[in-house]
């Protein structure tokens, strides 16, 4: 009997001590989690509050940064508006001054104009009349050499186109000096231009002219306003050899050859450019 309850009793112990020791495991366990997780809190925690601790520096950052560009802006502002003020400033001043010298200038310009306007008034209506007799004087003389001078050139015309017809076949190298290409023979177009104003002004520019049936002295005079119309000869036209064969268009031979064929002139190529005026006086 006392045996059994000694080994009861050992048993008791055993399993006491077992159960002490399961529940210290337990207890160590579950400190050693409470400490993990404790630690793993803290740890972030710590992460938590360094970017906590980074975001304010930068923040803090940022806020000195705006200082100081405030602070540079104001300056800025206040160095300018210091400039614009002084410009400002000059500017007024100089139209202080300028506004000064104007109203001078007016007031001198208004005395000098009531002294001098009726003196010049007088002065110029005498230079206006002086020159009015002049030309009324010169009116005369002015008609008779123009007269003089459009007799002399027709003269000089007529005789050049008698020596030339009869020298229809001789060669540019045997012609005589009275009958050299180089002679210069000028057709006054500004008698023509008066004569048959209404045919220049209708001139169709850049279109070809064709000669009609009758080769009467308007057809001719239209060809003539087409040669000067297209090359701009001044004055009169130049019927110079060794010019105007190097700048002859191709229309003036066919159309020189067909008003020579109807008014009874005889054509010649090496003739064509003395051929306008017996033209004219044959029309």
């Amino acid at each position: 009997m006392k045996v059994d309850l000694t080994l009861i009793e050992n048993n008791i112990r055993e399993n006491l001590l077992h159960e002490n020791k399961s529940l210290e495991n337990r207890q160590q366990n579950e400190l050693n989690n409470i400490e993990e997780t404790i630690e793993r809190e803290k740890q972030e925690l710590q992460k938590k509050l360094n970017y906590l601790n980074l975001e304010q520096q930068n923040n803090t950052n940022i806020q000195i940064r705006l200082l100081q560009m405030k602070h540079e802006f104001d300056e800025k502002l206040r160095n300018v508006k210091n400039r614009y003020k002084n410009e400002i400033e000059d500017l007024t001043r100089y139209y202080e001054q300028i506004t000064v010298k104007n109203d001078t200038l007016e007031k001198h310009s208004t005395q000098v104009s009531s002294e001098n306007f009726e003196t010049f008034t007088a002065h110029g209506s005498q230079c206006v009349e002086s020159l009015e007799r002049k030309l009324q004087d010169a009116q005369p003389e002015l008609k008779t050499i123009d007269d003089s001078n459009k007799l002399i050139q027709s003269s000089s015309t007529r005789k050049s186109l008698s020596n030339r017809i009869h020298d229809d076949d001789d060669d540019d190298e045997e012609l005589s000096d009275t009958d050299n290409p180089s002679w210069k023979g000028k057709l006054n177009t500004n008698e023509i231009l008066h004569e048959e104003p209404r045919f220049i002004s209708s001139l169709p520019n850049g279109k070809r002219f064709v000669v009609g049936q009758d080769y009467d002295k308007i057809n001719i005079i239209h060809l003539v306003a087409k040669w000067i119309a297209e090359y701009g000869l001044p004055g009169a036209l130049d019927l110079n050899y060794d010019i105007a064969r190097k700048y002859t268009p191709p229309w003036y031979d066919e159309e020189l050859q067909g008003l020579a064929a109807g008014s009874g002139v005889l054509y010649k190529d090496s003739r064509r450019l003395n051929l306008l005026p017996e033209l004219i006086n044959a029309a």
